[in-house]
């Protein structure tokens, strides 16, 4: 029974996280929400005490990979904002030979199966979904982030608008 009611504390603070995100307005506070919303790996391990008909897993995966996807896009709305404002106020950035890309802050991708769920949501959230980026951009974007036999896949893959779907695809 105190299973349940560890189990319990972690899903309330999911809620309360849940509760949060409309309210952030600066790119500090939602960092600091999503540190705190490593719930994941403590919820696992009590849920995994349980039975399988008593597990809650899938039901809270799902709740905790939207909130971290709205707290990782909010982040992106700042990067967004401010990487727009830096470009307004300097124009001769324009110049392709100067021009750099933000950093993204995503842990590099090395192969590792564990890893891959993750890397993936945020990529997907912090560059693939983004309209605002070319598909050259998502593709650099992508190289940067990838080592080991993920970059060898790709290594070959000219840097183009076009072969961007290719690389994501492999």
């Amino acid at each position: 029974m105190q299973i349940k009611v560890a189990r319990g504390k972690v899903k309330a603070s999911l809620t309360r996280l849940e509760n949060t995100p409309d309210e952030l307005e600066s790119k500090n506070e939602i960092v600091i929400r999503l540190q705190r919303l490593e719930l994941l790996k403590e919820f696992e391990r009590l849920d995994s005490e349980l039975t399988v008909e008593a597990s809650e897993i899938e039901e809270f995966e799902n709740r905790y990979f939207s909130l971290k996807l709205k707290f990782q896009n909010k982040i992106d709305v700042f990067n967004t904002s401010q990487y727009t404002s830096a470009e307004t106020q300097n124009s001769s950035i324009q110049s392709n030979s100067n021009f750099r890309l933000p950093k993204l802050n995503i842990p590099v991708f090395s192969g590792k199966f564990e890893d891959w769920m993750n890397f993936k949501d945020l990529f997907v959230s912090t560059a693939h979904s983004q309209i605002s980026l070319s598909n050259s951009q998502k593709f650099q974007y992508l190289k940067d982030l990838l080592s080991d036999e993920p970059a060898s896949l790709i290594k070959h893959i000219p840097l183009s608008n076009d072969s961007y779907e290719e690389a994501w695809g492999k």
